[in-house]
């Protein structure tokens, strides 16, 4: 630093200290912060544990009523939706092939839909549908949608409670 007197190299060096000074104090700041949130952090992760070995302990309470109620003759299954669904004649089963593929494609299905694709009069296919399987159902400008009950449509894509056959599903196409 050639130009400077002794006393502005004093000056600047003290500048300097009085920087890194203010600077190792921040680095303290920040670092009292973070042990501080440390430590927060580890309380709720203890926290937590407790919580989530409370919710196991409960689990296990519950398969324990569980099985104690099938050994009493109450169904495994108690929350889970039973469906009750008659044979369906080949007319309901295209129509519900109709409905199911539908509400693949597009969500909810009118009754002119289903009506265009099996060229089945509206009248019928609203007698066919009737009773049929579960739908939900809503209204958008006065005209009737449907879809499948979720649930249902799971139940069917698993155990074919509608007892479908590939053979019906070729002649559709």
């Amino acid at each position: 630093m050639e130009g400077l007197n002794k006393s502005e190299l004093q000056a600047v060096s003290n500048d300097i200290k009085e920087i890194l000074s203010r600077i190792e104090e921040q680095f303290e700041d920040h670092l009292s912060a973070i042990n501080e949130n440390t430590s927060e952090i580890v309380s709720i992760y203890e926290g937590l544990s407790d919580v989530d070995s409370k919710v196991e302990k409960v689990a296990e309470r519950l398969d324990r009523i569980e099985t104690f109620l099938q050994t009493l003759g109450f169904p495994a299954n108690i929350g889970e939706k039973k469906f009750s669904i008659a044979p369906l004649s080949k007319k309901e089963k295209e129509i519900f092939l109709v409905i199911s593929t539908a509400n693949n494609a597009m969500g909810f299905v009118s009754y002119t839909d289903i009506s265009r694709r099996t060229a089945i009069p509206e009248d019928l296919v609203a007698l066919y549908i009737s009773g049929m399987i579960p739908f939900v159902k809503k209204y958008n400008s006065n005209k009737l949608l449907l879809k499948l009950d979720d649930t249902f449509r799971e139940k069917q894509a698993k155990e074919n409670i509608l007892q479908i056959e590939q053979r019906t599903i070729s002649s559709m196409i």
